[in-house]
């Protein structure tokens, strides 16, 4: 099953004689709705016919949609059932231990994995004594952090100990890009620093990605553990997103900002469509990567949808507890 990207100004997706096709100007390319799992439409300036919208329906297959600066804004999708016991189960934990387990669990894996990815980087990478010392450092740090979240009870209180935690992962972060970008660090106040454009598009990417699993299983992605409550914010989406940040997007980041050189990818603040579509394209290929967790060898996508099942069973008192997804 693959992903039909819509990204090029000027695109249309229609459909004839039952087969999905994209046309750009005399250029044309032909899909069975057999082969296609997801659409997904990354500019403003192409166009679907109502049909293609049918069609996708009928074989359900969602279509989302993202801005220029990679923000999932929205999706069509098959009317489907609700599952009330699960949801009913959703809403209660959020004031019980299940609620604060699945916000401590969701908040040390993503320090677990902040940490793995430095380690990693730490023994294939060259660095001075003085680098080395300041990731050795952070690690130990953010150890520290993952104990304190363990005995913490508010959701505000383990939110401001992962992103202290967030701070020492930064720091170092930025000795893992080319040297064009070294200097670089991530910050939310400077969206144009293209490294944090190329950060902040993954994560859209992979948020759309966790929102369809999460809906697909009946849960409310507005009702979350971890992060605040908000119309505008789904919280469960963001609190699954955190176990895989750095397996999905930050890893692909730093692959696809050291494939280049002292090149401008930014216009107007946003990614280029050159890039953008690459990047994207690396980010749907690591979801499909296979790689072992709890001793099941899978693609990263499909232990996103197990994630979700095994909160699900959490939720409905099928498991005894919650395990996060560790990336080793």
């Amino acid at each position: 099953m693959a992903r039909l990207l819509i990204s090029d100004y000027g695109l249309f997706l229609g459909v004839r004689k039952g087969y999905f096709y994209v046309k750009k100007g005399k250029d044309k390319a032909i899909f069975s709705p057999s082969q296609i799992e997801q659409i997904i439409v990354l500019t403003g300036g192409a166009a679907i016919s109502t049909a293609a919208i049918r069609q996708a329906l009928k074989f359900n297959i969602p279509i989302s949609f993202h801005l220029s600066d990679g923000k999932f804004i929205g999706m069509i999708k098959r009317v489907g059932s609700a599952n009330i016991l699960l949801r009913k189960k959703q809403y209660e934990a959020r004031f019980n231990e299940k609620g604060i387990e699945i916000a401590r669990k969701v908040a040390m894996a993503k320090i677990y994995n902040q940490r793995t990815l430095l380690s990693q980087y730490l023994r294939s990478r060259s660095f001075s004594d003085e680098i080395k010392e300041e990731f050795y450092k952070a690690i130990d740090k953010m150890g520290k952090y993952i104990e304190e979240i363990k005995n913490l009870f508010l959701p505000k209180d383990i939110l401001k100990a992962e992103a202290e935690a967030a701070k020492h992962y930064w720091n170092c972060f930025k000795y893992l890009v080319n040297a064009e970008f070294k200097e670089r660090k991530k910050r939310f106040d400077e969206p144009k620093d293209p490294v944090n454009a190329c950060l902040n598009y993954g994560y859209s990417i992979l948020g759309s990605q966790v929102w369809r699993a999460v809906e697909i299983k009946g849960l409310d992605p507005y009702g979350g553990y971890l992060h605040v409550d908000s119309p505008r914010r789904p919280a469960l989406v963001m609190d699954l997103m955190e176990e895989f940040r750095q397996a999905v997007v930050d890893r692909v980041v730093i692959r696809f900002i050291n494939s280049l050189s002292n090149e401008n990818i930014l216009e107007k603040g946003m990614i280029k469509n050159e890039y953008r579509k690459k990047l994207v394209s690396m980010i749907f290929q690591r979801l499909e990567e296979k790689i072992t967790f709890e001793e099941k060898r899978i693609t990263i996508m499909d232990h996103i949808n197990r994630q979700v099942t095994k909160l699900s069973e959490f939720l409905l008192d099928r498991r005894n507890s919650y395990t996060p997804f560790i990336e080793k």
